[in-house]
Order: C-alpha cells, then sequence, then structure tokens
C-alpha cells in the first residue's frame, strides 16, 4: 500500500499528535462506510495500534491505515489546505470514482 503525505499534512499531523500529549499516540487516516457519496474518510488522533496497520511516516509523528482500508486509500495523497473558507485535510483519492460536493465522502 502506498499513501503519499505533503509537507504541510506532515507538518499539521505532528503538531496534532504532539499537542495530544500521549506516548503512543499516532494519526489514524480510515475509511467508513457512510457520507452521501457511499464511503467516508474518518481522521483521529488514537493510541490504538492493530497489528495488520499499515505505518508512514508523517514528520515526527506516524499516519496508520487499517488493513480494510488500505486498498480505498493505495495511491492517495493526504494534504493540509488553507483557504479562506477554512482549513483541513484534503484526500486526494485516485481510486474514487465519483465525490460529494463538500468533498468528505466518495464513491469507489
Amino acid at each position: 500500500m502506498d499513501l503519499n503525505v505533503t509537507p504541510d499534512a506532515a507538518n499539521r499531523i505532528s503538531a496534532l499528535v504532539a499537542a495530544d500529549g500521549r506516548t503512543a499516540a499516532h494519526f489514524r487516516l480510515s475509511v467508513e462506510g457512510g457520507g452521501c457519496g457511499g464511503f467516508q474518510y474518518t481522521m483521529a488522533i488514537s493510541e490504538e495500534a492493530m497489528p495488520d496497520d499499515h505505518a508512514f511516516p508523517a514528520g515526527s509523528a506516524e499516519i496508520r491505515v487499517d488493513d480494510m482500508s488500505g486498498p480505498f486509500l493505495n495511491g492517495s495523497t493526504l494534504d493540509w489546505v488553507s483557504e479562506i473558507a477554512g482549513d483541513r485535510f484534503e484526500v486526494k483519492n485516485p481510486n474514487a470514482k465519483g465525490s460529494c460536493g463538500c468533498g468528505s465522502s466518495f464513491s469507489a
């Protein structure tokens, strides 16, 4: 599995994990059923590490992707976007066949 992380996303993830304060904390990126497109991205700071997780460096932190989410995210790029409408993580996913207007869900 391949996940690209932009420098802006890595910096933001490092800051979020450091601010969390838990020693074993990491940033978890996953895909779940739901949203108006059929699947949605979820992101959270977590201490739970699963044996089948894929781990990716993100600055001084680590991103973990579970084995079920891996095929949906393979080849994706995680970016941190700052716009006038607000700041957010954005997943550029080559596996998505379509996405909703807000960009938080997709169809595969």
